[in-house]
């Protein structure tokens, strides 16, 4: 979604859209009902999470956060996108998912991690969705190993780098650094999700800046 339309507060509310959510619904019926623990992944979601928290209000968020100069580069790439929209849509990305979870059971984690040390990020999202056993499962640990083994990170921006390019924009840099040094605080200090308050509330405020979401706070996302 390189051209995502604005969306004003609300937007989730209205009538035309109220057969699209009567097949969004039969579909989660059809593909989950029977399964314990279920989930999809689409980076879409970061702009229509208000649409599927009002048919799924009891959602647990994984947030995956790439380096933005990284993104940048894959899209140049894939689709010859210009690095100053591709940072503006990683802005929004980023900062319309944290806004939208705002007060719910969220975790966030970085791509360039599961690279890393992909046994510890197994772990702390096991941890997260009660399932802390299941990290230590042969099957489980093969299909990450294998994911991670494909070489997938191709484009390797340190997080200095990213702060000193001229071309990423002050919040933008801000809101990165931030994510980068509070996750891995709490990730060192046992919590496998939760941030300090203190720190909600600086993303509340860049949020507010880079979403256009102006009227979200933590806590009334939801």
């Amino acid at each position: 979604m390189h051209e995502p339309p604005p969306l004003p507060l609300g937007w989730q509310d209205e009538p035309v859209l109220d057969e699209l959510k009567e097949r969004a619904r039969e579909l989660v019926r059809q593909r989950f009902t029977g399964s314990p623990l279920w989930g999809w992944k689409d980076p879409r979601n970061c702009l229509t999470l208000p649409f599927w928290q009002e048919l799924l209000p009891e959602m647990s968020y994984v947030i995956c956060i790439r380096n933005p100069l990284d993104v940048a580069a894959s899209l140049a790439k894939r689709g010859g996108l210009p690095t100053e929209k591709s940072l503006l849509l990683w802005s929004r990305y980023v900062s319309s998912s944290i806004a939208h979870t705002a007060g719910g059971d969220r975790i966030f984690v970085f791509f360039e991690d599961f690279f890393e040390d992909w046994e510890v990020q197994l772990v702390r999202l096991a941890r997260f969705i009660g399932a802390e056993e299941r990290s230590e499962e042969t099957a489980i640990r093969g299909v990450v190993q294998e994911w991670v083994e494909q070489d997938l990170w191709h484009l390797r921006t340190s997080v200095p780098s990213t702060i000193g390019a001229p071309e990423v924009p002050p919040d933008l840099k801000a809101l990165y650094l931030l994510l980068q040094v509070a996750v891995r605080a709490a990730a060192q200090n046992g919590s496998s999700s939760s941030l300090p308050d203190s720190v909600e509330e600086s993303l509340d405020h860049f949020v507010r800046r880079l979403s256009g979401i102006e009227s979200v706070s933590v806590g009334e996302a939801r």
